[in-house]
């Protein structure tokens, strides 16, 4: 006749004979668990024996037992179908979700040469990759440039469909006679995009460095452009139920250097909200990309180390012992390192 005793830490039942003293180092007759931890080489056993369940396993005599690993996920969930409906369902859902974005991004933009879209700053970098990107797909492009031989240049890569145009987004006369080209160029179908490119990246520096003309020179380009191109051609791109694409920047939600462009930057992502939410009834799409580090005309290295230079020769003696020419030389380091891990030309 055998007695039930369970030792907790091993999650097992031990058999001892009836008569045994309660002493943990005396010798086990059996060591059985439950059916449902069985393992390879358990055998079922049905005991008659009085105060012990029948329905119990032996794994081992005379030996030590090792704690239970947990159970695999399968039997886990053959126990418990709630948890197997619970993966089943999420699963399905993330398929779901999958299709759904493959459908919308399958689709693809019909009669695009009746589509104009104007797109400003493509004399290089992003704007002007984009016009011939454009361009090649078939949709009519308006490019504006801020000097005579980027049109020239963007002429000789682009179609007919192409119409390039002089733009200086700073200029209110400037902006408004771009303005009332494209009014008679589309005429009744409206506008169906503009892309606010143009902008600049200097100067940049210390914000102690830098003075009040150094902030309005950068906003008047990378802020108050913006706003002036969009507001000049909004009407007409209300008219085609169109979109608004604003490039702004990583380092609009993001400070990690002094100077006009952060603030510029973090400027153009607060009109862009604005303008989504008072857009939005009217069926206008408002966007905003956020490039980060690419190598264009903005970023050029020497570039930026030229304007650094001539902020700090610009300084006082008083100033530039403060900070030291260690200061000077660790930026234009850490321009270099830039310059080593920035992506390629191409946005594209």
């Amino acid at each position: 006749m055998f007695d039930g005793r369970r030792k907790s830490s091993h999650r097992a039942l031990y058999l001892l004979p009836t008569g045994c003293n309660d002493n943990p180092n005396q010798e086990v007759a059996h060591v059985c668990y439950p059916d449902r931890h069985r393992r390879k080489g358990w055998e079922n056993i049905k005991s008659s024996h009085r105060g012990v369940r029948r329905n119990f396993v032996v794994i081992s005599s005379l030996s030590p037992v090792p704690p239970v690993t947990e159970a695999p996920i399968h039997a886990v969930t053959e126990e418990n179908p709630e948890i197997k409906t619970m993966f089943s369902s999420i699963l399905g859902l993330v398929a779901i979700w999958y299709l759904y974005r493959w459908y919308k991004e399958s689709k693809r933009i019909s009669n695009k040469g009746d589509k104009y879209v104007y797109i400003t700053g493509c004399d290089s970098g992003f704007g002007n990759n984009l016009a011939k990107h454009l361009d090649k797909l078939g949709f009519r492009v308006i490019a504006g440039c801020y000097t005579e031989r980027g049109e020239l240049e963007l002429k000789e890569l682009s179609s007919e469909r192409l119409t390039t145009i002089s733009l200086d987004v700073t200029k209110s006369e400037s902006v408004k006679k771009v303005a009332a080209s494209i009014k008679s160029l589309v005429g009744e179908k409206g506008l169906w995009a503009v892309v606010n490119n143009a902008g600049v990246a200097t100067p940049s520096g210390p914000t102690e460095w830098l003075t009040i003309e150094d902030y309005k020179s950068m906003l008047a380009v990378n802020l108050n452009g913006v706003i002036a191109v969009t507001l000049s051609v909004l009407p007409l791109i209300k008219m085609a139920r169109g979109r608004v694409v604003n490039v702004a920047s990583v380092f609009g939600r993001l400070s990690p250097f002094g100077g006009p462009y952060c603030v510029s930057k973090y400027g153009v992502e607060s009109f862009n909200d604005n303008l989504r939410l008072n857009m939005a009834p009217f069926g206008v799409k408002v966007l905003c990309i956020e490039p980060g580090f690419f190598k264009t005309s903005m970023t050029d290295t020497m570039m930026l180390k030229n304007n650094l230079k001539s902020l700090w020769d610009r300084l006082s003696q008083d100033m530039k012992d403060e900070y030291g020419e260690a200061y000077l030389e660790t930026s234009e380091f850490l321009h270099q390192t830039l310059d080593f891990y920035s992506p390629g030309q191409s946005f594209f």
